[in-house]
């Protein structure tokens, strides 16, 4: 019987220096020092999230007004060549209906059989 004592006071004893051992190495890790870099992360990392949101957020705008700015451009490019076409076809009607006018006067002054209409089915007979 005292084997057996023994035994389970050895035992209970093993587990506790090992469970003191446990908790004495979780402290060392704990109580560590970080490393350089760890810290420097640690310093820098969180205080750059609200930088990269602002610069992303101003990047973003000025996309917009570039996008918007180059749209407008373009607007302003598309009314005056079509301006200029507008132009370009009222002048070429203008030609036209003179040219017209020409061609209907010197019809008219030509031609013998003035105000005469042929009844005839066929242009030979």
């Amino acid at each position: 019987m005292n084997y057996t004592r023994l035994q389970s006071a050895f035992h209970s004893t093993r587990l506790a220096s090992q469970h003191a051992q446990q908790h004495t190495h979780r402290r060392r890790y704990a109580t560590k020092t970080k490393s350089a870099h760890a810290q420097w992360y640690a310093d820098v990392v969180p205080a750059m999230i609200p930088v990269a949101l602002l610069g992303s957020a101003v990047y973003l705008a000025l996309q917009l007004v570039q996008v918007n700015l180059a749209h407008e451009k373009h607007l302003d490019e598309a009314k005056a060549r079509l301006s200029e076409l507008e132009t370009e076809v009222n002048a070429l009607r203008e030609e036209r209906r003179q040219n017209l006018a020409r061609a209907s006067t010197s019809e008219t002054r030509d031609s013998p059989n003035v105000g005469q209409v042929s009844h005839r089915w066929w242009p030979f007979s």
